[in-house]
C-alpha cells in the first residue's frame, strides 16, 4: 500500500493498476462507492437483504449493549499481558531479556476475539505460545489468498473441494481447518446451554435468532479479520509512541496524572473505559495512530454499473466503462495534505487537540472514521 500511495503522489488522484481495475483517492468517490444501494456493486450485493438482517442480529452483542462482560473480558487480557510481561520479561541491569511485543499482541488479540466471540479462552498468554498454531497456519492462509487474488482465482477459494486440499480438518491442528473445527465445538457446546441467562456476545447472538452456521461463520471471521487489525493497531501505536520521545513524554504525564487523581488505577491496574476517553492526549494518540497506520488496506473494490459512470477527478470528469473495479486506497485517505495539513504523513496527536477551524476538524474526524468503513458496509464491531 505504500508503494500505492507513492505512485499516487507522483501520478495523481486516479490510476489504472491494471485490465478493468482503477484506483481512486477521493473521499466523496470511497462514499458513494459504499452508499447503500447505490449503483456500485461487489460480490456481496447478492446477500444484501440477509447481511443487513444480520447486522441488525448481530448490533446488540458487538454494541456491548446486551454484552454486558465486553469491558471485563478485554480488561483480563491485558492484565494478563501485563502478568506475562512482569513475570517472565523483566530486563535487569545484569540481562537483558528479549521481548517480541509483535507477537505477544497477537496473542492478546487472539485470546480476547476467542474469548469474546466464543466464550471459552485459547490461552495463548497463559502459554506464551501460539496455541494449535492458529496464527501460523492464519498467516499462511493470507499468503495463498494473496496468489489466488493475484491470479485471478480467489472464487476458486470457495470451492469446498479446493479448500478441502488446502485446509483439511487434520488432528494436528496445523492447517486452516483447525480453527473452523473449533468454533463448531464451542458453539454446539453453548446451543445446548441457558442463554436468556448469559450476558456475553454469543448468547445475545443466539438470542435474536442466528443459526449455528451463521454463528460460526462470524466467529472466523472475528477470529482472522478481528484479531489481525486489533494486533496492527496496538503494535503501530506503540512503534509511533517510542519512536517519538515528545509524545511518549506527554502522555506519560497524562497517565500519571489520572493516577494521582484516581482517574486511572496504579499499575498493574487496567484503567476503565469510561476513565480512558477523559484523557484527551490519549484519545489522540490512538486516533492519530490509527490514522497514520490504518488497520486494514485492501482497496475493496466495487464494480462500475453497466453503462459505466463518471466520476470528477481533479475538476476534470472521467467515465469509467462499466464492468470494470473501481477501489480505494485507504492510506492515501488517511495521509491526504488537504485534510489533514502538510506534515499529514507524520504521528502528530496534537492536530487533533490544537485545530482552531472547527469545520476542518470535522472533516479530518469523518476521513478518520472511514477506516472501518461507511454506511452498509462499516464494520459492526468499529
Amino acid at each position: 500500500m505504500e508503494l500505492l500511495f507513492a505512485v499516487y503522489e507522483a501520478r495523481g488522484l486516479l490510476l489504472c493498476l491494471g485490465l478493468a481495475v482503477y484506483l481512486v483517492y477521493k473521499v466523496w468517490v470511497y462514499r458513494r462507492l459504499s452508499a447503500f444501494k447505490g449503483p456500485f456493486s461487489s460480490g456481496w450485493s447478492e446477500a444484501w437483504s440477509s447481511v443487513t438482517t444480520g447486522r441488525q442480529q448481530m448490533a446488540l452483542g458487538y454494541s456491548g449493549k446486551e454484552n454486558l462482560e465486553l469491558e471485563d473480558t478485554v480488561d483480563t487480557y491485558i492484565g494478563k499481558l501485563i502478568h506475562l510481561i512482569r513475570s517472565k520479561y523483566l530486563s535487569t541491569p545484569d540481562f537483558t531479556q528479549p521481548f517480541d511485543f509483535g507477537k505477544k499482541t497477537q496473542y492478546l488479540a487472539v485470546d480476547i476475539i476467542n474469548a469474546i466471540g466464543l466464550g471459552a479462552p485459547l490461552g495463548n498468554l497463559d502459554t506464551d505460545s501460539d496455541r494449535y498454531r492458529y496464527i501460523e497456519t492464519t498467516e499462511m492462509g493470507f499468503k495463498i489468498g494473496k496468489i489466488f487474488l493475484a491470479l485471478g482465482l480467489l472464487p476458486l477459494i470457495q470451492n469446498r473441494w479446493v479448500m478441502g486440499l488446502l485446509a483439511p480438518l487434520g488432528e494436528d491442528g496445523l492447517r486452516f481447518g483447525w480453527p473452523l473445527r473449533n468454533a463448531r465445538a464451542r458453539i454446539d457446546e453453548r446451543l445446548q446451554q441457558e442463554t436468556e441467562t448469559r450476558s456475553d456476545m454469543l448468547a445475545s447472538f443466539v438470542r435474536h435468532g442466528l443459526t449455528r452456521d451463521q454463528l460460526v461463520n462470524e466467529s472466523l471471521l472475528q477470529l482472522i479479520a478481528g484479531s489481525d487489525t486489533i494486533s496492527t493497531s496496538i503494535r503501530a501505536l506503540f512503534l509511533y509512541l517510542l519512536t517519538h520521545r515528545r509524545v511518549y513524554a506527554t502522555l506519560q504525564a497524562e497517565v500519571d496524572a489520572a493516577v494521582a487523581n484516581g482517574t486511572a488505577p496504579p499499575a498493574p491496574g487496567v484503567i476503565s473505559e469510561a476513565g480512558s476517553r477523559s484523557l484527551p492526549y490519549l484519545q489522540a494518540c490512538i486516533k492519530e495512530g490509527m490514522r497514520v497506520r490504518p488497520p486494514a488496506g485492501a482497496l475493496v473494490p466495487k464494480r462500475v454499473p453497466d453503462g459505466g459512470d463518471t466520476i470528477v477527478v481533479d475538476g476534470k470528469p472521467v467515465f469509467l466503462p462499466g464492468g470494470t473495479n473501481i477501489g480505494v486506497s485507504m492510506f492515501a485517505l488517511q495521509l491526504n495534505k488537504g485534510v489533514f495539513g502538510e506534515d499529514a504523513e507524520e504521528f502528530r496527536p496534537e492536530r487533533w487537540l490544537f485545530e482552531k477551524d472547527e469545520k476542518r476538524l470535522a472533516t479530518m474526524h469523518r476521513v478518520q472514521e472511514l477506516i472501518f468503513g461507511y454506511v452498509f458496509w462499516m464494520e459492526a464491531k468499529s
